[in-house]
C-alpha cells in the first residue's frame, strides 16, 4: 500500500513539474500603432509582432522580421552551438515552408543569447504559434501523452 501511494505521490509531482515548464510567460513587447506595449505573453496570438528580448527564454514560435538573433536552441535539437538566425528577406516570391525556411525561425523554449538589431529599429517577429501549438509544446504535448 505504501509504494502505491509513493509512485502516485511520484506521478503527480513529475505531471505538475511538466505543467509548469509548459506554461511558461515572460513580458514582452507587443507592437502597437504608437510604439511597442509591455504586456504578459499569455496574451499573445498568431499574428501578434513583438520585439525579440534579449536574453530571454521564448514563449512562442515566432518568424523574424527584421535584425538577426544568435539562439541557444539545446533545449529543442541538444547541440550546445549558438545558432544565427537571420531576417525573414523581402524579395521572396516563394510560401513560406518553417521546416524550409528553418533558419528564420525562433523556435517557443529556445533561449536568446544576443540580437542584433538593423540600424535603429529593434528585432521585431512575428507570432506563429502559442501554447501546446509550439514545437515546445508539441514536445510537452508527447510527454503527458504518448502515443
Amino acid at each position: 500500500m505504501l509504494t502505491v501511494a509513493l509512485s502516485l505521490y511520484e506521478v503527480l509531482t513529475t505531471n505538475e513539474n511538466i505543467i509548469k515548464m509548459a506554461r511558461y510567460t515572460c513580458p514582452v513587447e507587443i507592437r502597437e500603432k504608437d510604439g511597442f506595449k509591455l504586456i504578459d505573453s499569455s496574451q499573445l496570438v498568431p499574428g501578434d509582432v513583438i520585439k525579440v528580448p534579449d536574453l530571454t527564454i521564448l514563449p512562442c514560435d515566432l518568424i523574424l522580421l527584421s535584425g538577426s538573433v544568435i539562439m541557444n536552441e539545446a533545449m529543442l535539437t541538444g547541440e550546445s552551438v549558438p545558432v544565427i538566425k537571420a531576417s525573414l528577406p523581402n524579395t521572396s516570391s516563394e510560401s513560406f515552408n518553417p521546416k524550409d525556411h528553418s533558419k528564420y525561425v525562433l523556435s517557443g523554449g529556445t533561449g536568446v543569447v544576443q540580437t542584433r538589431p538593423v540600424g535603429t529599429n529593434p528585432c521585431t517577429a512575428v507570432v506563429t504559434n502559442t501554447g501546446f501549438l509550439t514545437l515546445k509544446g508539441g514536445l510537452v504535448r508527447d510527454i503527458l501523452y504518448p502515443k
